[in-house]
């Protein structure tokens, strides 16, 4: 009896703490930052239900030392919450996506934002041929690039990241190059050029502001992850895989989510693939089902959209779009 009762007691235990999926073996901690309503009040995001959009949402976000911007373009307006989720403004944009585009991924860089905008009338992320700069304000002030792409080829800007330190703003090129940018939109340099037969593209920043990019050849054979040192343009770290996040300590992180399939009875499942330095030892962890919050279960069916940060202090965040709202999630492995 008092056997059954201590079972009793311990299934207790694990029920109650263990929330939103942590898997203790294998010590990884996750903590859900915020979740937000599809809508337009505080906290809430936009989805455009018009059918004029790929997604029906386009969602980007960054983590600065104090703050958590979230892109909600549907609403116009960039949020911003605190490190533990609590809300603290929005930054209005003064356009409307429906008149100019539909901002995509953008990145922040000494006060400024730089974004993506897919052009009526699809307002795609492919297709994109310049940059856009916006005032920490809301106020798009120029855009700028266009004139480095040629005309006559279907080359498109697909990725934008930056690096506070140096200003420098990068440009990843329809899988041929990754082009740099100073604050003002001026062209500094090329990082990488593809070689023939070969497909690049910008996938990452390392917490120390080092561009991430992946080279493969085509139908992603032989695809490695290299770190690149943008003064001198060398590359400094070089690995197996895809990789789009690295710390401090010279650790690589890729996190991917698969789709729920109620019909094979499969569970929406992230998985973190960590490649640990020195000697690049690889391990897998796993945060399986949907996700619980606040008495709200979060699932995942069909399309997707999912962005990954890393902190100076190794913490990923993870936000992904499902079908009643957004989550962002804080993933520690100790």
């Amino acid at each position: 009896m008092r056997s059954f009762l201590k079972t009793i007691v311990l299934l207790f235990f694990l029920t109650f703490f263990i929330v939103d999926p942590v898997i203790a073996e294998h010590k990884v901690n996750v903590q859900v930052v915020l979740a937000g309503d599809w809508g337009s009040k505080e906290g809430e995001f936009g989805i455009d239900r018009s059918g004029k959009t790929e997604l029906g949402y386009a969602l980007d976000f960054l983590i600065s030392k104090d703050n958590i911007y979230i892109l909600d373009s549907i609403n116009n307006r960039i949020q911003m919450f605190d490190l533990n989720g609590k809300y603290k403004g929005i930054i209005k944009l003064n356009f409307k996506w429906q008149d100019l585009g539909l901002p995509w991924d953008f990145t922040l860089c000494n006060h400024m934002f730089y974004t993506l905008i897919g052009k009526p009338p699809y307002y795609s992320p492919a297709g994109i041929k310049e940059v856009s700069k916006i005032t920490d304000g809301g106020i798009l002030v120029k855009s700028f690039g266009s004139k480095y792409i040629p005309k006559d080829k279907e080359e498109y800007f697909n990725n934008i990241l930056s690096e506070s330190r140096s200003g420098y703003i990068y440009c990843g090129l329809g899988g041929i190059k990754v082009l740099i940018f100073d604050a003002d939109g001026n062209l500094k340099d090329t990082l990488i050029n593809a070689k023939k037969g070969e497909i690049i593209n910008l996938v990452g920043i390392s917490s120390d502001g080092k561009p991430l990019v992946t080279v493969s050849l085509k139908g992603g054979k032989n695809r490695r992850t290299v770190v690149i040192d943008s003064n001198n343009k060398q590359i400094e770290k070089e690995i197996k895989g895809k990789f789009s996040l690295l710390d401090n300590s010279g650790n690589f992180y890729e996190v991917q989510t698969k789709s729920a399939s109620k019909r094979k009875k499969v569970p929406m499942l992230t998985t973190i693939e960590v490649a640990y330095a020195p000697g690049n030892k690889t391990e897998k962890y796993e945060l399986k089902g949907d996700i619980e919050f606040r008495n709200r279960i979060y699932k995942y069916t069909g399309n997707f959209l999912e962005r990954a940060r890393i902190d100076s202090e190794g913490n990923i965040y993870h936000l992904i779009a499902l079908e009643n709202g957004l989550i962002l999630r804080k993933i520690s492995l100790k």
